[in-house]
């Protein structure tokens, strides 16, 4: 058996999702039980450091609307994938949806 005939992945052969369903439903196998962990990790994170609180959508005042959000998908060098879920900016309002802004350097 030459090199040419292994069955392996390398990072070449990973692609980063573009979207919440591309990752969790994707065709690969290996690569859609990696993207579901990151999601899932995601979520656990924000979670425990109480990043929101959930409401009923009823319950949200009739002015307001719920902060837009998008997934970002990430394959490090070291082949950790990331997922990360990420509030639009243009959507909120200072002192109502967020206290403190996080500014890097």
């Amino acid at each position: 058996m030459d090199q040419n005939d292994c069955a392996f992945s390398t990072m070449e052969d990973f692609l980063e999702s573009r979207s919440f369903d591309e990752g969790w439903n994707h065709p690969n196998a290996e690569q859609r039980v990696k993207w579901c962990d990151a999601i899932q990790k995601e979520f656990k994170d924000m979670n425990n450091h109480g990043v929101w609180r959930k409401i009923e959508r009823a319950d949200t005042p009739s002015e307001r609307r719920c902060v837009k959000n998008k997934w970002v998908f990430k394959i490090n060098r070291n082949g950790i994938f990331r997922a990360r879920l990420v509030a639009c900016g243009y959507s909120q309002v200072p002192r109502v949806d967020f206290l403190k802004a996080l500014h890097l350097l």
